[in-house]
């Protein structure tokens, strides 16, 4: 069994070159797809944690419809949660200086009201890809909707707005610098804390926490949900075994 305990520790100099290379990342101003790319080769980093353990990139939604990313979230009874994620530039604003909503902010909004819609109208979708307690979007939704958008900018006035536009849209609008923040005070589990653990090896426990997994493809997902029902509940407790076939490691692994 791995020991990711190490990273908190003797090697720690992993996660403080991922660090940096990430704020390195964050001071150019490069195409979204530059930092896409960056989060979906390091997602057990930065997008998983101790109830979400695997990160889908770019789910298609239809024809039209693609995601940046849904994290899946263990809820346990109350059902699987998925956190779709829309991505901007660090370099975007939230709003422009007369103090209205940037083109970019506006787009990112309008994208996940079009998701929205497109879940409401596509239940069957819904149930197949992701099962949960309920197929509700707007209120009382096990679907989570999040903007991660521009740099730390903390004028109290662009705050209040923000908040507002979030609670209005029944959103969660992020910086870039959440993302380092949460790497930053990220502790390294050495197993999964599943509460099922008759079902799972040890060594399975221990690979769904990996930090070292890439994103899901949305083909991954797609075909893992087409092969066996995926349950509504306990997600992690029950898959596990088949989905850690589908995780991959990035190239910082071999330095492990």
């Amino acid at each position: 069994m791995h020991d990711w305990l190490s990273l908190n520790k003797t090697r720690k100099d992993i996660v403080t070159e991922l660090i940096r290379d990430w704020n390195n990342l964050l001071d150019k101003k490069e195409k979204e797809e530059v930092y896409h790319s960056f989060l979906a080769e390091h997602a057990g980093f930065f997008l998983a944690d101790e109830t979400a353990f695997a990160v889908i990139s770019k789910l298609k939604l239809g024809a039209e419809l693609e995601t940046d990313f849904v994290i899946i979230r263990d809820g346990y009874s109350n059902g699987t949660i998925y956190e779709f994620i829309e991505i901007e530039k660090p370099w975007s604003g939230l709003f422009n200086e007369k103090g209205i909503p940037s083109k970019d902010f506006n787009t990112s909004l309008q994208q996940i009201r079009d998701w929205k819609r497109w879940l409401i109208d596509n239940k069957s979708y819904f149930r197949k890809y992701l099962p949960t307690a309920n197929t509700r979007v707007i209120n009382n939704s096990n679907l989570k909707f999040k903007i991660v958008i521009g740099r730390r900018d903390n004028p109290i006035i662009n705050l209040e707005k923000r908040f507002q536009i979030a609670s209005d849209n029944n959103i969660e609008i992020r910086s870039f610098d959440s993302l380092t923040d949460k790497l930053s005070s990220r502790f390294f589990m050495p197993y999964s804390t599943l509460n099922d653990k008759e079902k799972l090896s040890d060594d399975i426990l221990a690979k769904i926490v990996n930090p070292f997994n890439k994103a899901l493809t949305d083909s991954d997902w797609r075909q893992l949900c087409d092969n066996i029902r995926i349950p509504a509940t306990h997600i992690y407790s029950q898959i596990s075994d088949l989905l850690v076939d589908k995780l991959k490691n990035n190239e910082l692994y071999k330095r492990f």
